[in-house]
């Protein structure tokens, strides 16, 4: 009994050092699963036309290269860039001012609207020129995070589904309810990856289509702000679309204005309503509550790809809540049988 007192000890301090020293790398690693996850269907469909599962990781992991990982830096870059030209040339206050006038008149009181609204956007622009040149810094020192989460994804792919059975196997929990953890963790996390992710990018995609089409200025910045934004449920792409279409009107670009509420209204507003019903069949959504919470949370304790990693994370701690509600419900049903069969 001591000697496997003293194993458990032994264990949990080695454990909690090994967490603090992975802490670092925490972010890659987490991005690498994220991906292996999604890759992995594929991985498994490419097994018809490659037979060696290493090549397969390896074409796999040089196409997240070339084709995402590499293309995000530079994006990330030129947005840093774009922040402050993109801030001056999106004078909302201006917009604000006439709408002021409006309600002024139709009140006939003055409401204190261009007022606040300035003092408001020239924080949010100061904040963003301060943070534009730590947002270039941390592109810069990500060469070591982007090695880690490649070299994590090829032993994802590769090894992921055979360390995902041994996971469950070592977990402490009975065999008739492991498959209920197995269900729960799959329904949760693709709803929010497929669900939510994949209608975000589906939406920047489209918004910036029609931000090019209607010559708002410092596209990749938008783009890159509207795919934040569709992360959080109910107003999403609306909450940067909308005012810059207001903000052309107010400019005097009648034509770039209401082309633009027009196209955000019925392009990039209904995918929520024809792509994500389709991609979530049989799959359980995270509430709109927890994903706010979990992009606002993921942005500020892990920087711009928190709006990922937030919901993922929450996302697993409703799947962990939901097998806890399954496995009770699961004894109580067998606590019923066994008392019927005796009775």
């Amino acid at each position: 009994m001591t000697k496997r007192v003293a194993f458990y000890v032994l264990l949990s301090l080695l454990a909690v050092l090994s967490a603090v020293m992975l802490v670092p790398v925490f972010v890659p690693v987490m991005v690498s699963m994220i991906l292996g996850y999604l890759l992995l269907p594929i991985h498994e469909r490419l097994g018809r036309a490659i037979s060696s599962p290493d090549l397969r990781a390896v074409a796999l992991v040089l196409l997240v290269l070339f084709a995402l990982a590499l293309p995000v830096l530079l994006v990330v870059v030129q947005v840093a860039d774009e922040i402050p030209n993109a801030l001056k040339a999106a004078d909302l206050s201006h917009a604000a001012a006439k709408i002021n006038q409006w309600l002024d008149r139709t009140l006939n009181r003055h409401v204190p609207l261009s007022e606040n609204l300035g003092i408001y956007l020239a924080r949010v622009r100061d904040a963003a020129l301060r943070a534009a040149p730590s947002i270039i810094g941390a592109v810069g020192n990500t060469a070591l995070g982007l090695f880690v989460m490649l070299y994590t994804l090829f032993y994802v792919l590769r090894d992921g589904k055979q360390v995902w059975r041994d996971f469950v196997l070592l977990l402490p929990l009975q065999e008739e309810v492991k498959p209920l953890l197995v269900r729960d963790l799959q329904q949760t996390l693709s709803g929010v990856l497929y669900g939510q992710l994949v209608t975000a990018a589906a939406q920047a995609l489209l918004a910036a289509i029609g931000y090019a089409i209607f010559h708002v200025p410092n596209v990749l910045f938008w783009s890159f702000l509207t795919l934040i934004a569709s992360m959080i449920p109910f107003a999403g792409s609306t909450i940067v679309w909308l005012p810059l279409a207001i903000a052309r009107l107010a400019a005097g670009d009648k034509v770039g204005g209401i082309g633009l509420l027009i196209y955000g209204s019925v392009l990039v507003m209904n995918v929520d309503n024809i792509i994500k019903p389709r991609l979530i069949a049989g799959r359980s959504q995270l509430h709109p509550v927890a994903a706010l919470l979990g992009v606002v949370g993921g942005l500020h304790l892990f920087g711009v790809i928190g709006f990922l990693l937030g919901p993922v994370l929450l996302s697993l701690v409703v799947a962990m809540l939901r097998f806890h509600r399954d496995v009770s419900l699961y004894e109580l049903a067998s606590k019923t049988n066994v008392a019927r069969d005796q009775t």
